[in-house]
Order: C-alpha cells, then structure tokens, then sequence
C-alpha cells in the first residue's frame, strides 16, 4: 500500500475526497462535527481534523 499526499483549497477537503471516492480510490479524511451557536440559533458543521 502506497501513501500519497493530496493539497488542497481550503474548506474543499470534503468535495476532493468524494470525487475520490467515486473515481475508487481509498482515500482517509477525518472531520469531526461541531455545533456553532449564535445568539438565535444553534447549527451544527463538520470541519475536518487535520
């Protein structure tokens, strides 16, 4: 198994790892869920880890 290292824009890492996904390659991108509050509402996100 070789590892490969892909840049990308900023806040893009999402949409480059489905159009990996669908071109079948095994890609890792680790995002957690966040929950951003304002003073009305509440809105949860994923933003990755790395």
């Amino acid at each position: 198994m070789h590892w490969h290292v892909l840049y990308t824009k900023p806040k893009w890492e999402k949409k480059v790892a489905d159009q990996l996904n669908s071109f079948g390659v095994t890609c890792y991108c680790p995002t957690v869920v966040k929950v951003q509050q304002w003073s009305d509402r509440k809105k949860k996100g994923c933003s990755s880890i790395i």
